[in-house]
C-alpha cells in the first residue's frame, strides 16, 4: 500500500499518469456483463457474488497462517477484488473469514458492503486442486435481472420480470455469449485488450479512458485486500478499507 501510494503521488506531482495491470477489466465477457448492468430492465445493481478457485499458493514448510493468507489474498484475490470494484464501485466495509486445509490449501470468504449500498461476497480458495482454476461471477439488480460469467468466457443474461403465467419455460429465455472456438485465450481473458489500451494511451500522451485501472484504483484495491486479510486475523471483525493504516496490526506477524 505504501508503494502504491508513492506511485500515485509521484504521478500527480509530475503531471503524468499510470495504469495498473488488472487485465480482467478488459475481458470480453466481463465488459459485456458490465454493459448488461446499464440495461433499463436490470435496475439498480444490488448483489454480487465472485468465486475464484485458484491454483496457488500452497503452504510452504514452516509458513504461518498469516503469511499464507497474505499470499492468497494479495497474490490471487487482488484480481477478483479489482473486478468487483469495476462492477459495483468502492467498498465501504469488509468482514471475512479464512479456513486452512491439511494439504497446504486455504480459502477466504468475505462479505462486502459497497458505498452504493449494494452487497457482495467474494471467495478465493485453493481447494479445487492444481490446474483446475475456475471463475464464476454473478450480478443481480432490483429489476430481477441476472448476469453470470463463467470461466471468463461464457456470459448468460436473464432480464425482465418473472411472468407467473409462463412457468419455467422462461428460464430458457436468456442471452448467451461465448467466444469463437478459435479465439486465442490471451485475447479473451483480457491481456490483449489491456496492452492495447496502454499502448494507445502512451501514443496519445494521456491516461487511458475507463475501464483502464488507474493508480488510484490500485491503491483502493490493495486497501480492500488488506481489510480482508485483517478481518480474517480478527475473527471476522468488520473493517473499513479507507481506515487501513500502513503498519500491520499489533500481534499479527
Amino acid at each position: 500500500m505504501a508503494a502504491a501510494r508513492r506511485a500515485r503521488d509521484a504521478a500527480r506531482e509530475h503531471g503524468t499518469w499510470g495504469m495498473t495491470g488488472y487485465m480482467k477489466r478488459f475481458n470480453d465477457a466481463y465488459r459485456a456483463a458490465k454493459a448488461c448492468l446499464d440495461r433499463p430492465e436490470f435496475g439498480t445493481p444490488l448483489f454480487l457474488d465472485k468465486q475464484f478457485y485458484a491454483q496457488s499458493p500452497y503452504r510452504r514448510p514452516g509458513q504461518s497462517d498469516e503469511d499464507l493468507l497474505w499470499q492468497l489474498v494479495m497474490g490471487q484475490g487482488c484480481h477478483s477484488i479489482d473486478l468487483i470494484r469495476f462492477f459495483l464501485g468502492d467498498v465501504a466495509s469488509v468482514s471475512a473469514r479464512a479456513v486452512f486445509g491439511n494439504n497446504g490449501t486455504s480459502g477466504v470468504s468475505a462479505r462486502l458492503m459497497f458505498s452504493s449500498g449494494a452487497l457482495g461476497t467474494v471467495h478465493v480458495t485453493t481447494f479445487a486442486g492444481s490446474g483446475n482454476a475456475r471463475y464464476l461471477l454473478d450480478v443481480m439488480g432490483d429489476g430481477r435481472a441476472h448476469v453470470r460469467v463463467e470461466d471468463m468466457r461464457a456470459l448468460t443474461y436473464h432480464g425482465g420480470q418473472w411472468n407467473p403465467h409462463r412457468g419455467a419455460d422462461q428460464l430458457q429465455q436468456a442471452y448467451r455469449l461465448e467466444p469463437h472456438p478459435l479465439a486465442r485465450r490471451l485475447w479473451t481473458i483480457g491481456h490483449y485488450g489491456e496492452v492495447v489500451a496502454f499502448g494507445r494511451a502512451v501514443a496519445a500522451g494521456q491516461a487511458p479512458p475507463a475501464p483502464g485501472p488507474t493508480l488510484d484504483d490500485n491503491l483502493a484495491c490493495l486497501q480492500v485486500c488488506r481489510a480482508v486479510w485483517q478481518s480474517c486475523l480478527e475473527d471476522g471483525r468488520s473493517v473499513e478499507p479507507a481506515s487501513i493504516e500502513e503498519k500491520p496490526p499489533v500481534g499479527t506477524w
